[in-house]
């Protein structure tokens, strides 16, 4: 599994994805959807994005368990 997640929460594995288009089916989203799922001691997968997300994906996604959130937001300083 060629892939290389953005990061790990306590709940498990994390991908951000920026940009204002939608968020679409991609062979590195799919590959990484299958990595969580074959690997349960990672953790589920969390995209964390400010993208709308194509609803065809979004019941890929839902199906193997991977959660959709929105970006967190960074206190000011």
């Amino acid at each position: 599994m060629g892939v290389i997640y953005d990061g790990s929460t306590s709940g498990g594995l994390a991908e951000i994805k920026t940009g204002s288009s939608s968020l679409e089916s991609s062979y590195q989203l799919r590959l990484q959807t299958y990595g969580s799922v074959v690997n349960p001691e990672a953790g589920p997968l969390t995209i964390y994005t400010s993208r709308p997300v194509n609803p065809t994906f979004q019941n890929y996604l839902t199906r193997w368990g991977v959660d959709v959130k929105p970006l967190p937001t960074l206190p000011p300083h």
